[in-house]
């Protein structure tokens, strides 16, 4: 790893104060390309492949003992060939779990919105990085809110696209049936370019005929919050000239079951794609990804029963609505 500690002049880089990155901010890997993203800054979340560093998603075991990677992932690959240049790689939460800024193992990134805060996790140094403006554009990874929340949390946009979308070619899996790979920035245009790029969609775009607001969600938050999502839905109504149309997606009894499905389908394929190497190779966690992985390890085969038929109805139900 890379010691930010100190500056060429020896005074601490401005990098190392926002605890942001594992390995930068330097260039790691040039432009191969020419595009919308020509002499932007890119950063990865350290869990994405960056040809001659070890992925070491968060685990200071990992990060020593691992092996280079021989090749970028393809989410990195497409972005330098439209022009962005590789800086650095950013600090996550321990093996991508969890949604907090916060790994036992190193110095949590400092929320650039108000230090005295959490940036969010598990994308915490892209976050960090993008919103200090160290980095304008940054990949992350999605499971249950991996981009969403830290983007929140400091202020910028973070998108995670639909499940398969976009390639996860040398991205380190956490629940490969609800993994993404994302992107953020703190500018819109850019965000917008990250997604031609990433989804290959150039300019093309599909016609929006309604815009469905699930009112029983909204009874789900905290009055606040309400209010501020209200207020973002009416603006995107807005923007794209539609009226929005309240609907009850479900009734309030079984929404409140559906966190607990999902946590419980998650837990069970982490701990299907894991368990052979933690079995195996015994890693040291920290405190919170230790009972992370060891709730997922108890998980049942009727617990995933239940979950995959409410999994199903939620599934019909969205047909029903969006076909």
């Amino acid at each position: 790893m890379s010691d930010l500690r100190r500056g060429s002049e020896g005074d601490e880089s401005a990098a190392d104060l926002s605890r942001a990155f594992v390995v930068g901010p330097r260039t790691l890997a040039e432009p191969t390309g020419d595009g919308g993203l020509t002499g932007e800054r890119l950063v990865v979340k350290e869990v994405i492949d960056v040809a001659g560093q070890v992925t070491g998603v968060g685990n200071p075991g990992v990060r020593a003992s691992g092996v280079p990677a021989s090749r970028h992932a393809a989410v990195v690959e497409r972005l330098l060939a439209d022009g962005a240049e590789l800086i650095g790689t950013t600090h996550t939460a321990e093996t991508a779990y969890s949604l907090s800024g916060v790994n036992e193992h190193y110095p949590t990134p400092v929320n650039p919105v108000d230090p005295d805060r959490d940036p969010g996790g598990s994308s915490s140094g892209s976050a960090v990085a993008v919103a200090a403006g160290l980095a304008d554009i940054a990949l992350g990874t999605d499971t249950a809110g991996s981009i969403r929340v830290p983007a929140s949390y400091c202020g910028i946009i973070g998108m995670r696209p639909t499940h398969g979308r976009v390639p996860v070619d040398g991205v380190f899996p956490l629940a490969p049936r609800f993994d993404t790979v994302g992107w953020m920035s703190r500018d819109g245009q850019l965000a917008r370019r990250m997604g031609e790029v990433l989804l290959g969609t150039g300019r093309r775009r599909g016609r929006i005929t309604q815009l469905l607001v699930a009112e029983d969600m909204f009874e789900m938050c905290d009055p606040g919050v309400a209010d501020a999502l209200a207020s973002a839905v009416s603006r995107v109504g807005t923007a794209l000239l539609r009226t929005t149309e309240p609907i009850r997606f479900w009734g309030m009894g079984q929404a409140e079951e559906w966190p607990d499905a999902f946590r419980i389908l998650q837990r069970a394929d982490a701990w299907r794609t894991h368990r052979d190497w933690i079995e195996r190779e015994q890693p040291e966690f920290g405190d919170t990804a230790a009972q992370r992985w060891a709730e997922a390890s108890r998980v049942t085969a009727e617990e995933v029963r239940e979950a995959e038929r409410t999994a199903a109805l939620l599934t019909e139900r969205v047909w029903e609505l969006l076909s």
